[in-house]
């Protein structure tokens, strides 16, 4: 096997296919670490998935990848708070 874990993410509308990937993850023994707009609102009622990083990735996925490496990830990731937008560099222009 290729993958230790997979990571994925989806709206309402993808939640059919989304369970499917869930399913087949676990058929041939792979984790699954889910977030995203869906996945925060009802991971409660979301079955399968290993690992929740919900609210804003960029401030809960850093916290599951520090576990994660210590070898003691939880089963759910979440805060409050919102990443800082202003600290990314802005797009490069194309000049067209």
């Amino acid at each position: 096997m290729w993958a230790d874990y997979v990571f994925l993410s989806g709206m309402n509308i993808h939640k059919a296919s989304f369970e499917r990937v869930v399913k087949r993850c676990h058929q041939i023994g792979v984790r699954v670490v889910a977030g995203g707009p869906m996945v925060t609102t009802d991971h409660v009622d979301i079955l399968g998935v290993d690992h929740f990083v919900l609210n804003e990735a960029e401030v809960t996925l850093p916290m599951f990848l520090d576990d994660l490496r210590r070898g003691a990830p939880r089963a759910v990731y979440s805060s409050p708070d919102f990443p800082d937008i202003t600290s990314p560099p802005a797009p490069a222009c194309s000049g067209a």
